[in-house]
């Protein structure tokens, strides 16, 4: 009898131990090896976009930092690593933006361009001497009025005729400050 006790009580240690040193993923606390493949597949996959050492140095965020961010923000949205990376293949540019470009340091917390983009968008624009007041302008009118998911789409062709024409009178109405 004493044997079978003994068989039984090892029979609920190894069944208490291996429920126990088993985790599973969930939403918001994926499992350490969720999370390496993620960073692992995410930094292959940016480490293959040519714009992204390009990006990094204009908003000063690092491949890590990117990566590192982008990660925990799938984390919330999906119960795994391999959900995320089945529904995420289906993700549009667009929505891409939308979702990261706080991880790429484009925009603050709260959806504003970040510093960086002001920056970069002040370099591009100020390219002779006398036009920082016209650019000032032109970035202060663009901000009010559009989000950078909003610029994205002129740049891929898929902003509509009257957001181009309100774009192109933004820059109409900063002429003035060239003589000021």
């Amino acid at each position: 009898m004493t044997n079978y006790l003994k068989l039984g009580i090892f029979f609920l240690i190894s069944v208490f131990t291996l429920t126990a040193c088993t985790s599973k993923s969930e939403k918001g606390k994926w499992t350490e090896e969720e999370m390496e493949k993620c960073i692992k597949e995410v930094t292959d996959e940016l480490k293959e976009d040519q714009s992204i050492e390009e990006l990094s140095k204009m908003t000063g965020k690092s491949l890590e930092d990117i990566v590192d961010c982008s990660c925990k923000k799938i984390e919330t949205m999906y119960e795994s690593y391999a959900e995320a990376d089945t529904k995420l293949e289906s993700v549009s540019d667009e929505k891409a933006i939308e979702l990261f470009a706080n991880c790429y340091g484009l925009v603050d917390e709260n959806g504003k361009w970040s510093k960086a983009t002001k920056d970069f968008f002040m370099q591009e624009c100020n390219v002779e001497p006398g036009l920082e007041k016209y650019c000032e302008c032109v970035l202060e009118k663009l901000e009010e009025n559009f989000t950078l998911l909003d610029l994205a789409k002129l740049g891929n062709g898929e902003m509509d005729k009257s957001e181009e024409e309100e774009i192109t009178q933004m820059y109409m109405d900063c002429f003035g400050s060239l003589t000021e």
